[in-house]
């Protein structure tokens, strides 16, 4: 499972957006860190992402985004925990995906040799 924090709309174009596992930071080595990039409007944007595995979902962390700006007078902290079950939907969600694509996959099987023996 991925979280992301996004931080968009913000002018001028220096922020402070960190994310907490427990209250305390998560290393930048554990983040996929994205730039601060324009918006159309002249404001700006970025995007602060990390992996959870499955062993880490099951210990129930609380995660909180934390965004220090000029334009707001404290900073803004959003938090997420996992539900309970949230594992459960991710792995439901791979497998109907995955029995999807291998429906499709033998469906264009069969079309492609209905096809092959029209024309043999």
């Amino acid at each position: 499972m991925k979280v992301s924090c996004l931080a968009t709309g913000f002018y001028p174009r220096h922020i402070n957006l960190t994310m907490l596992r427990d209250g305390h930071p998560i290393p930048d080595e554990e983040l996929i860190l994205g730039e601060v990039l324009p918006n159309g409007d002249g404001t700006y944007q970025t995007r602060r992402t990390l992996s959870i595995h499955s062993e880490e979902l099951r210990e129930r962390h609380h995660y909180t985004c934390s965004v220090r700006h000029l334009t707001l007078d404290n900073k803004l902290d959003i938090n997420w925990e996992p539900e309970e079950g949230s594992d459960v939907a991710v792995i439901s969600s791979l497998v109907v995906v995955l029995v999807l694509v291998l429906v499709f996959t033998i469906l264009l099987f069969v079309i492609y040799k209905r096809r092959r023996r029209v024309t043999l």
